[in-house]
């Protein structure tokens, strides 16, 4: 099983191999469309810091007792967050790549502050103490930083043979 530390350590890891991919690319690379059905990695990127920001919105929800407030998955089984993810990207896709990198890395840097504060690290991976989807708050905090940056670090290296 995991710890807190070791979670921070993945999410950290994963972002500096992200990052080192994005080092290499320029500006015309990082807006040019089709890197990942139609988006480009600025809507790759914004998409990464969105669920980030929702994972950082639920844990303060937790922390405050409140009622959290997470996305549901829509009804289509071969990709389920495809009408999450759309809505996410229509929202987005006109933002400029300075104010999305800005906001990629923010809310990275807002997670981990969040979770070197949080105290209660039996609620982190207990699936008992808290469940989302079948998943425990730690699942779902990885699964929305450290996977979900691999998983698209692996589109971009593809995309541009890196």
């Amino acid at each position: 099983m995991m710890n807190k530390t070791e979670m921070m350590t993945q999410i950290q890891a994963e972002r500096a191999k992200l990052e080192a991919l994005l080092a290499k690319l320029s500006p015309e690379q990082m807006t040019q469309p089709d890197v990942m059905g139609t988006w480009s990695v600025k809507d790759i990127l914004a998409h990464l810091a969105t669920w980030q920001a929702r994972v950082i919105t639920l844990m303060f929800a937790l922390e405050r007792k409140a009622k959290p407030n997470y996305p549901q998955p829509g009804r289509n089984p071969a990709d389920p967050w495809a009408s999450v993810n759309a809505k996410d990207y229509a929202e987005q896709k006109d933002r400029p790549l300075d104010e999305v990198l800005a906001d990629f890395r923010g809310a990275q840097i807002q997670l981990l502050k969040r979770l070197a504060g949080w105290q209660n690290e039996a609620m982190l991976f207990d699936a008992k103490k808290f469940n989302v989807r079948g998943e425990s708050l730690g699942q779902l905090i990885l699964g929305s930083a450290a996977e979900h940056d691999a998983e698209h670090g692996a589109m971009i290296k593809q995309k541009f043979n890196l």
